[in-house]
């Protein structure tokens, strides 16, 4: 039990390291298909700033998901991992979307 706990935890500080290179250093190569030219030079603060936020969510969610896994049943705390991660995706490529490329 001590070990999944462990494992929950690191999970969660190495998403909040990538949320801090995106947020703070604007290190967009951790992303996922994002290309120079995906989104206009003046969206660019506010993309790393709604990613950033985002990720820091994710880890809130597993470091708090560490000490509750024996009270929640897996699937559901997964399922609803990945429905926040499609409306993060959807958010992002709805809003920031280069209309010129």
């Amino acid at each position: 039990m001590v070990i999944i706990r462990l494992i929950f935890i690191i999970l969660s500080l190495l998403f909040f390291l990538v949320a801090y290179l995106i947020w703070k250093k604007q290190n967009f190569s951790l992303l996922a298909g994002y290309t120079k030219d995906s989104v206009i030079d003046d969206d660019k603060q506010r993309f790393a700033k709604v990613n950033g936020v985002m990720f820091v969510i994710y880890g809130i969610l597993l470091f708090l998901y560490a000490f509750i896994y024996t009270k929640v049943n897996f699937y559901v705390a997964f399922v609803g991992f990945i429905i926040l991660c499609f409306i993060h995706i959807a958010v992002v490529n709805i809003k920031f979307k280069n209309k010129n490329f």
